[in-house]
């Protein structure tokens, strides 16, 4: 078992030095309407992953038919073409918060692309987790942006203005 465990994490290791880059998770903590304005206000909690394992896309172009096609098998139907595009993540479980819970509501943010979590699998002696991920397009990201103004202004010891 030790022998598997250390073979793991040196995987993991691996796979983020050749493969790594950073993601953002987020997870709704709670969801609430205000019945005056019809808002809802939704908070959120956002996890920095410096070395996620981000594997490649996968890019699928499927069709959707529209239900009067199936319901009545008419001759004349709608539907449209769409891109899906898949990915693979793993997370190692060092780079995430004790006792941190990973759900399907949850979303990665790679880059500036929104992706949802269509499914988990939790690695081998809870080392970790496989993510498989689909892209939302047209969907707001929703993300929580953090900046840092620095400004450098002179400071002068003089006033000036009119009595």
């Amino acid at each position: 078992m030790n022998n598997s465990l250390g073979f793991v994490k040196r995987l993991l290791y691996q796979l983020k030095q050749d493969y790594g880059s950073m993601i953002h998770i987020y997870k709704t903590i709670s969801s609430d309407i205000d019945l005056k304005t019809g808002k809802t206000v939704v908070n959120r909690t956002v996890h920095k992953v410096r070395k996620a394992i981000v594997l490649p896309s996968i890019l699928a172009r499927k069709f959707s038919y529209d239900l009067s096609f199936i319901a009545a098998n008419k001759n004349f139907t709608y539907g449209g073409f769409y891109d899906v595009n898949t990915r693979l993540v793993i997370l190692d479980r060092i780079d995430l918060p004790k006792n941190y819970a990973l759900a399907i509501e949850d979303y990665v943010i790679i880059g500036t692309k929104r992706y949802d979590v269509k499914q988990f699998e939790v690695l081998e002696h809870d080392q970790g987790y496989l993510l498989t991920v689909k892209e939302t397009v047209g969907m707001k990201a929703h993300q929580i942006l953090t900046y840092k103004v620095v400004s450098n202004l002179p400071v002068v010891q003089q006033a000036q203005g009119v009595i």
